[in-house]
């Protein structure tokens, strides 16, 4: 074991110019320069575990310093050279240190150093190592400490390729790792990554390894791909935390396990973007987003391609967003999911969020989609579940592949098995769609400004607590409907289906009006407590089972003056008989004026108000209080006859009785109790023509007073039952 200390120049034609024994310690003195000019060895060659310090500088057209070294030093200011290789070592002890605060190059590798053993590596502040035309670092030790506090450069930054064992690397605030042409950091062991630098290349951060994977970006830390991916790993256990920019041209992080689990976290300064993805794991990945994640022409976020699973954590404050149209939006994730959110998840140019599988969707922050809100299908199985439940916003703007309107749930899956559950507290802006799902429901406690369409094999939307601005339609099953609080359209469409007004005190204050419309089948529809319209008539083999509400709305006497049916959407060329004294009953004519063939439709219970078809119909009032309009045609309604009878017949238009298109007779009317509506009509007496002959009383309203035009004004006999004649209190102008 010998000290050699360089303190003077030395120039050589042939190298080595030092050979150090097994043990021995080379110091070169600061401002001393050794250059050699025969390459075939190294300027300073070690045959053993020998310790190298350089404080001057070192040039070989080869390799600068090679050899079995335990320790390695190039001093602040110090400059190795070598046109091959800067350091480039074979080590066989069982440590060895390494520490460039100088200036290492090489034309190849600035560092290339192997072994089955343990290496400790520091690059200072002031080191600069450089590797022209291949890593700037290339290390193939099973287990390296690596600290970068300075820069790292070449067509690879830094390359650490040994399969066992584990790599450890902290860059420092103010560290590079930069590659002209390939990674920034390239690792195919277990490893532990600290960034606080700038790792840069096509892709930032390369990892090969199926092993356990932790990289840890700070906010002063940036990964970067210019034609590639920020961060790209293959580990089937990755745990990845990013507090600073992980950008890539591609992908801003890519894992590419098809197994295993994934734990992503981006923190409050995180902010990872890709050019496709954001993040896109293959694997069953946890994410966890407080900060930005942006996905410009794909998806912002991607879990589970192969449909394993993915759970998502929208934090507040953090945001997701993504893009590419019909291929695109903000999160998607296959298999068995689990969504949260927080924050704010939006694609301007796609879908909100798209699972495909079963899982669970809770979100108290904003999701949105410039097509659908959340799209839910399902590739791997029929019996997946779901469950959705939102105290927050969810919107969707119109979508051309679906033709009515914004979506906000397409499930679109085929198969009876399972029970779907979509809760909304919140607000949700554009139409609510369920699919095939047998038992799927929808449960609106909130705001939904849009219409809810259900799909196939029987379900529930139930929306007795929420308001909908637009329709409640059933799908090809039967079907449970309970409306908002707001009325609006209730359609059972086919099915056998169940169809219930808002039953609530709420929907009675704000005076809602419901239309229940059962559809085709046997269908139950059932008033609340506010205005109530039923639609008769479908004439399709089955029936409708009416139950009128009791009214609940102040101001209003009777309990069921608020219920009506209505046969205005009956085909022309139909006719309706409906009985509300004696059956109770409706029966569709299949032609108009009663002049075909009866079927019974409408079961009738507490609606005191009918109107009828456009053609010539038959209506014939209780012993309640009931307000009758025949629309148009001839139609024949009968009043009441009961004490407590009081029933008002009703005309909207001119053309709803007339001698061209037939004129229509009432019988039974008491004079001073039942009355005639002419409101609608803005007239008055002075339009008034009556005639009358005992009880029969020929009466018409003109356009112009004086001027009877049998095409245009309107006529009808009233048969009353005491022969003193109308008089104006009989009219309501």
């Amino acid at each position: 074991m010998a000290t050699i200390i360089q303190s003077t120049d030395t120039h050589v034609s042939t190298s080595p110019a030092y050979t150090l024994n097994p043990g021995d310690y080379f110091y070169q003195v600061a401002g001393i320069n050794l250059t050699t000019t025969d390459g075939s060895l190294p300027a300073i060659l070690a045959t053993g575990n020998g310790t190298v310090d350089i404080h001057g500088t070192v040039f070989s057209p080869n390799v600068a310093i090679g050899g079995p070294l335990t320790a390695v030093i190039i001093a602040s200011g110090a400059d190795v050279t070598g046109g091959s290789t800067g350091l480039q070592t074979l080590n066989t002890s069982t440590q060895n240190h390494y520490a460039i605060n100088g200036s290492l190059t090489g034309g190849t590798y600035g560092l290339n150093s192997s072994g089955s053993n343990m290496l400790y590596l520091h690059v200072g502040a002031t080191g600069i190592v450089t590797g022209l035309d291949s890593n700037g670092i290339n290390l193939n030790h099973d287990i390296v400490f690596a600290s970068i506090d300075g820069s790292v450069s070449g067509v690879q930054g830094i390359g650490q390729s040994s399969t066992n064992g584990f790599f450890v690397l902290n860059m420092t605030a103010g560290a590079k790792a930069t590659a002209t042409s390939s990674y920034g950091i390239n690792f195919a062991n277990s490893g532990y990554l600290a960034i606080n630098g700038q790792a840069a290349g096509t892709t930032g951060i390369n990892s090969t390894t199926s092993q356990q994977v932790t990289i840890t970006v700070g906010t002063s830390g940036s990964a970067a791909g210019s034609w590639g991916d920020g961060i790209a790993f293959m580990s089937q256990s990755a745990t990845i935390a990013i507090n600073g920019d992980v950008n890539g041209s591609f992908n801003g992080l890519r894992g590419a396990a098809s197994m295993g689990t994934s734990s992503i976290a981006v923190g409050a300064d995180g902010f990872v973007s890709g050019g496709n993805y954001g993040i896109y794991v293959d694997n069953n990945a946890t994410v966890s987003v407080a900060g930005t994640v942006s996905g410009i022409n794909s998806w912002g976020i991607q879990t589970g391609t192969y449909s394993e699973a993915g759970e998502i954590y929208v934090h507040a404050g953090g945001l997701v967003t993504g893009g590419g149209g019909s291929s695109g939006g903000a999160v998607r994730t296959r298999g068995t999911h689990v969504i949260t959110n927080d924050g704010t998840i939006s694609s301007t140019d796609g879908v909100g969020v798209l699972a495909d599988g079963a899982g669970y969707l809770l979100n108290t922050g904003i999701i949105s989609g410039s097509t659908v809100g959340i799209l839910y299908t399902d590739t791997f199985s029929t019996s997946d579940v779901l469950t959705t439940v939102n105290t927050g916003t969810i919107s969707g703007g119109p979508d051309p592949a679906i033709a009515v309107g914004p979506n906000f749930f397409a499930y679109d899956a085929t198969g009876s098995i399972g029970t779907d559950r979509f809760i909304n507290e919140g607000d949700i802006i554009g139409d609510v769609r369920l699919g095939q799902h047998a038992g799927s429901n929808f449960v609106n406690a909130g705001t939904l400004t849009g219409s809810v369409y259900l799909g196939t094999g029987g379900q529930v939307a139930n929306s007795a607590l929420g308001t909908v601005s637009g329709m409640m339609v059933g799908g090809t099953g039967n079907d449970a409907i309970v409306g908002g609080q707001n009325g609006g359209l209730l359609l059972g469409n086919a099915g056998n289906d169940m169809i219930y007004a808002n039953p609530t005190q709420a929907a009675a204050d704000n005076h809602a009006t419901a239309t229940l419309a059962g559809g085709t089948g046997t269908n139950a529809l059932y008033g609340g407590g506010g205005f109530n319209v039923f639609v008769g008539g479908d004439t399709n083999g089955g029936y409708n089972q009416i139950w009128g509400g009791a009214s609940g709305m102040s101001g209003l006497s009777f309990d069921f003056t608020n219920n009506t049916i209505t046969f205005a959407s009956l085909n022309p060329s139909q006719s309706v008989y409906v009985d509300l004294l004696n059956g109770h009953n409706a029966y569709i004519n299949s032609g108009p004026n009663q002049s075909g063939t009866y079927v019974y439709e409408d079961s009738i219970v507490n609606v005191p108000n009918v109107i009828g078809s456009s053609s010539g119909d038959v209506i014939i009032a209780d012993n309640g209080i009931d307000r009758i309009q025949g629309n148009g045609g001839a139609d024949a309604l009968y009043a009441g006859t009961g004490l407590s009878s009081q029933d008002t017949f009703v005309y909207t238009s001119y053309a709803d009785s007339n001698l061209n298109t037939g004129y229509d007779t009432i019988v039974g009317f008491k004079l001073g109790i039942d009355k005639i509506d002419l409101s609608a009509l803005f007239t008055d007496g002075s339009h008034l023509a009556i005639s009358t002959a005992g009880t029969s009383n020929t009466l018409y309203i003109e356009v112009t007073p004086g001027t009877f035009n049998p095409a245009t004004d309107l006529a009808l006999i009233v048969n009353a039952t005491t022969n003193l004649g109308l008089t104006a209190v009989d009219f309501i102008f």
